[in-house]
């Protein structure tokens, strides 16, 4: 096997130049890149509309893998929880996928996408989509829980890599750290009003449990279609 390197000049080709990734119709013309404010920068970042599609893609995301982490566990265990051990087992497919899924888009990306991270994640999250409304219409067998969740982590997970890794292929390097900020806003601001909106949908459903893999199937493929307009 080849040994990996970190950068070009270690093959012998020419260091790449961040201008490649810098958004030259977002720059502000009347100061210096170096010399930009924070409200400058928020600005710069704010003005891009593909990094916002892709902000708005991740909060989807979020609130799915959340609604997973939170709802997975009280669908699966319910209130007799100390005694079904087969419920216990069961759910740790869940963070099992999701950490293969860590593992295998961001190198997925890298390697068999040639650095195109839209495409990791539209397939990752309508496959997630399709795995998740799979699981609301076979709820009622436990068969076919244990790869179905395994399934669900891996792909609903698994393209976390691939947008933080579109902070910089969007915004250029000396914004990337103000990028992955914000889109780190989204991501937690659509989490925190998804799960009690799943809540909110159970409740008015006579506590049907199994609806939290509607919503997050529903989630998926949002998150899939917006990621279908981000390029670099």
């Amino acid at each position: 096997m080849r040994p990996a390197r970190d950068r070009p000049e270690d093959r012998g080709f020419a260091p790449l130049s961040d201008d490649r990734t810098e958004p030259s119709s977002n720059t502000f013309q009347s100061s210096p890149e170096d010399a930009l404010t924070i409200w400058e920068r928020y600005a710069t970042v704010l003005r891009n509309w593909r990094f916002l599609l892709a902000s708005l893609a991740i909060g989807f995301q979020n609130c799915a893998r959340y609604g997973l982490l939170i709802w997975v566990p009280v669908h699966m265990l319910g209130t007799d929880w100390k005694e079904d051990v087969y419920g216990k087992w069961i759910s740790l497919a869940l963070p099992i996928g999701m950490a293969v899924g860590a593992l295998i888009s961001g190198w997925a990306s890298d390697r068999l996408f040639d650095g195109r991270r839209s495409k990791v994640i539209v397939l990752s999250m309508a496959l997630a989509a399709v795995t998740t409304f799979s699981m609301y219409r076979l709820s009622d067998h436990p068969w076919a829980g244990f790869p179905l969740l395994f399934l669900a982590g891996l792909f609903a997970y698994g393209p976390q890599a691939a947008f933080w890794a579109l902070c910089p292929d969007l915004m250029g390097r000396r914004h990337a750290g103000t990028a992955t900020g914000i889109m780190n806003s989204f991501a937690y601001v659509f989490a925190g009003i998804g799960e009690p909106l799943i809540g909110w949908i159970i409740e008015s459903n006579d506590g049907d449990t199994s609806l939290a893999f509607l919503v997050v199937a529903t989630s998926c493929a949002a998150s899939a279609v917006l990621a279908l307009f981000v390029r670099r």
